[in-house]
């Protein structure tokens, strides 16, 4: 499916207060990559995106965001863009947090 595994130590992120609900996360993409995102109930979706293509998965928090290229993503969740602390990681947490 072209997206690494989940990682063990993956990174997490909580919004530091909710302004949209936790169903939907927005993904744009400064490069040429494949995000593949699993949400609460295990649906895996992935989307192969161009550089500056986006993307919104609808699903369950929390949300599990995989690429091999997380810092080159810009992750909207919450109404707010995610802070990748870890530019090399593969994945990242998404937990929601009472709208």
């Amino acid at each position: 499916d072209g997206c690494p595994a989940e990682e063990a130590n993956s990174l997490s992120y909580r919004s530091p207060v909710a302004t949209k609900a936790g169903n939907m996360v927005f993904v744009q993409s400064r490069s040429a990559q494949t995000v593949c995102v699993k949400d609460a109930s295990g649906k895996l979706e992935n989307k192969s995106l161009e550089a500056g293509g986006s993307h919104s998965f609808y699903g369950k928090a929390p949300f599990v965001v995989m690429t091999f290229g997380l810092g080159q993503t810009d992750l909207f969740f919450q109404g707010y863009k995610v802070k990748i602390d870890n530019p090399n990681a593969k994945s990242i947490i998404l937990e929601e947090v009472a709208f």
